[in-house]
């Protein structure tokens, strides 16, 4: 075949499947060559290029992520979006959510957000049902600024590495599963509101926990309760000061409470308290520090087995 012929029977499969996908709604797949070569093969066309875009959507498949074709929510709608049946992904794409004096409202069959989520003088009010919330992992900022935190889930919660602030109201978590809070901070050092932290079971290792003057409040007694591990923590009502105040502690399990190299600290004023509900369970103590009325861990029932 000469070059002159090659040419042509190449432009004309090109016209070809130019003609075959005139008006359809598909991808178009160009190839490319020169008269200078010949030789044999295959184009293949792609069905989909789509690109699975940015934005918040709802998880149809829940896997956590936003997946191409799955309903995408406008950022705009996020700060107050409600609907109890969806499963929310908030990607990193979306960038922080930032209300100003308004409210963040969002509630979800359940919630996952890589976002930190911001407000000035406003609430955050997070609302999941069984699905659960998940913020573990991504080094999420939740930001009451001068208005209060409220969580709250019917399954678990995790905020594993997150960090919950307030400065002048209260902050409230409450999970009626497994509630994760290790290495978290919860900063309440200008706040005379309670710190309230509760879930079937807790894990708070190595988190950092303040509160002014408010009670600080850690109960693993939902729904039957459970364990509550605090190993490594750091436990303390103290003003932005540095100045240890007056808040006092309540530390609540039904079952084993692990305290091993945690830092539970208040004025002289106030009291450290743990109640283990059950009289069989065990309560770790080993390298606790107590700073309180008489730097001593007040515990019951006195029936508990203490180690060491």
């Amino acid at each position: 075949m000469t070059r002159s012929t090659t040419t042509a029977v190449l432009a004309l499969v090109l016209l070809v499947g130019s003609v075959v996908v005139a008006g359809a709604t598909v991808a178009t797949t160009h190839a490319y060559f020169t008269d200078s070569e010949t030789g044999q093969g295959s184009v293949v066309a792609a069905d989909s290029f789509e690109d699975t875009g940015d934005g918040a959507c709802v998880d149809e498949n829940q896997n956590g992520q936003c997946d191409p074709g799955e309903d995408r929510i406008d950022t705009s709608d996020l700060l107050t979006y409600t609907n109890e049946s969806a499963d929310l992904v908030i990607p990193e794409n979306v960038d922080d959510l930032d209300s100003g004096n308004n409210n963040i409202d969002i509630t979800a069959e359940s919630i996952t957000s890589e976002v930190d989520l911001r407000t000035k003088n406003g609430d955050v009010d997070l609302n999941a049902g069984a699905g659960g919330i998940d913020l573990g992992g991504s080094d999420v900022t939740i930001d009451g600024g001068g208005g209060g935190v409220d969580i709250e889930s019917d399954g678990d919660i995790d905020l594993a590495g997150s960090y919950i602030s307030t400065k002048t109201k209260s902050i409230t978590i409450t999970a009626s599963g497994f509630l994760n809070i290790d290495n978290a901070v919860i900063d309440g050092r200008e706040s005379s509101e309670p710190i309230d932290l509760s879930g079937q079971r807790i894990s708070a290792r190595n988190a950092e926990i303040t509160n002014k003057n408010g009670e600080t409040i850690l109960s693993a007694r939902n729904n039957g309760g459970g364990e509550l591990d605090a190993t490594g923590a750091t436990i303390e009502s103290r003003g932005k000061n540095g100045k240890l105040s007056g808040g006092p502690i309540t530390l609540e399990s039904s079952g084993t409470m692990r305290l091993n190299q945690t830092a539970l600290r208040v004025k002289k004023t106030a009291t450290v308290e743990a109640y283990l509900d059950i009289g069989s369970a065990t309560l770790y103590t080993d390298g606790t520090i107590v700073r309180d009325d008489d730097d001593a861990l007040y515990y019951e029932p006195g029936s508990v087995q203490r180690k060491p």
